[in-house]
């Protein structure tokens, strides 16, 4: 199909300098993070610019596609993700399990399997012709989603099936699903968390009973509900002891990193002193005494933000955060001003990727969050995450480019 020229006066060069210059800092903070190292160790600045101009390539090829084909073609791109997943667990047990190795090409499927998740959910949604008014008609929509996250969680990589249900939400919301039936939605999660004390369960459970009572539930809804959460609670202390040490180490250095400050808590606690030191204008670009004595792990990937608080202090940071809210809030406006549902529900759930993988990634190295290896978008190490969030870019100026096209 010929690529239309005229649309390109309504494309978006404004999200896209967000994006490069988000992309410009981060590859300065990699750059600082890892220019001491020798060998192949100082040239992640460099990979990052090559999958950086791959990145921009894949998003012209996105944008020359109308969306609306894209959607349709939802269902076939998330059977073959679902493929991709697969082929890792094939492997032997280990990290390997999350990449893919084709000739010189490396890549993470479950980055991928995020995007056509959203496309088949969009799909499907747009198709519904009645609106999305009980925990019923929430059945297939959770199942599109749960599916990669269990293929997600055998390899197991725990942190990148957190983003599938904030874009869920975003997208069954927009579809007309009521508050009360999305909070319903996140109450397992609230029973997990507050099970860890009686004390905090137990009133809980009576506010849900509440809840549902004045909200009038019908009674197979309202037993649902009570019955997940009480079965939630109940197995989360038994389930506990499935988890791998280093995975309960986490939850628990979380809530006090000096359990552990040589140990599983030590990233936190060194991720704080680097952000704090950094005051309002930081130490200075390559001058960061916790990046450069490399004080703190993982500083290229989980905890670049570090490194920006620690040199650009809280004015960079504070730049950073505002290109940020930019980028999410432009995307929002594309959802509101898209041409057809189908649009406004990608870039609804796209949106939801983005806020959660910032809230996340940020949140985790300032300690309000427990660290779950999420990259920060456009900054963090990581030639298949940034593509993938430039492939999002692209189908955000996909939408916006032809929201004054005829409805079809």
């Amino acid at each position: 199909m010929m690529f239309d020229r005229r649309l390109i006066k309504n494309f978006d060069f404004a999200l896209l300098l967000a994006v490069l210059v988000i992309t410009a800092i981060g590859v300065s903070m990699i750059y600082s993070s890892t220019y001491r190292l020798s060998g192949a160790g100082s040239l992640y600045y460099l990979r990052q610019l090559y999958w950086l101009g791959l990145g921009l390539l894949v998003l012209l090829v996105v944008i020359s596609f109308d969306y609306r084909e894209l959607v349709k073609l939802g269902y076939l791109f998330y059977l073959g993700s679902l493929l991709l997943l697969l082929l890792p667990l094939l492997r032997n047990s280990g990290e390997a399990r999350r990449w893919l190795e084709i000739g010189f090409f490396r890549f993470q499927p479950s980055e991928l399997a995020k995007i056509t998740t959203l496309l088949a959910l969009t799909q499907y949604v747009y198709d519904r012709s009645s609106p999305f008014r009980t925990l019923k008609d929430m059945t297939i929509p959770l199942t599109i989603i749960i599916i990669p996250v269990g293929l997600i969680l055998v390899e197991p990589d725990l942190g990148t099936t957190l983003v599938f249900f904030p874009m869920l939400l975003s997208v069954l919301y927009l579809a007309g699903m009521p508050l009360r039936y999305l909070f319903f939605f996140i109450t397992p999660l609230l029973s997990v968390l507050l099970s860890l004390s009686l004390w905090y369960w137990l009133p809980f459970l009576a506010v849900l009973l509440a809840i549902i009572y004045l909200n009038r539930v019908n009674l197979f809804e309202g037993a649902l509900v009570f019955g997940v959460n009480l079965a939630t609670g109940i197995a989360t202390p038994i389930l506990w002891n499935f988890l791998k040490d280093y995975q309960k180490n986490r939850l628990l250095v979380f809530l006090n990193p000096e359990r552990d400050p040589l140990g599983a808590g030590y990233n936190i606690i060194q991720s704080k002193i680097a952000i704090g030191s950094g005051g309002m204008w930081g130490k200075g670009f390559l001058n960061g005494t916790q990046t450069q004595l490399n004080f703190l792990p993982e500083q290229h990937t989980d905890f670049i933000f570090s490194i920006l608080g620690e040199e650009g202090g809280f004015f960079w940071a504070l730049v950073l955060l505002g290109l940020y809210s930019f980028l999410c809030l432009r995307a929002l406006d594309i959802a509101a001003q898209a041409k057809d549902d189908r649009g406004s529900l990608l870039a609804a759930g796209i949106t939801g990727l983005f806020l959660l993988h910032i809230f996340i990634n940020i949140g985790m190295t300032i300690g309000i969050m427990p660290v779950t290896g999420l990259p920060l978008p456009f900054m963090s190490y990581g030639g298949t995450a940034l593509l993938s969030n430039l492939i999002l870019i692209g189908l955000l100026e996909n939408i916006r480019m032809r929201r004054f096209e005829t409805r079809r």
